[in-house]
């Protein structure tokens, strides 16, 4: 993402290359975890590791 800021335009990708990019990542996902939606009584809390 970084290249698309580029101070040389000539060096930015393409919207073909970053659209292409995009779907490999996509494609290459990973179940995602809604945080959101979990109980917080089901996680430890780091600091109670230290100990």
């Amino acid at each position: 993402m970084s290249e698309c800021w580029d101070m040389e335009p000539d060096r930015r990708p393409t919207f073909d290359s970053i659209s292409r990019t995009v779907k490999r990542l996509e494609h290459g996902r990973k179940e995602i975890i809604y945080m959101n939606v979990y109980n917080d009584n089901l996680y430890n809390n780091l600091e109670d590791w230290d100990e």
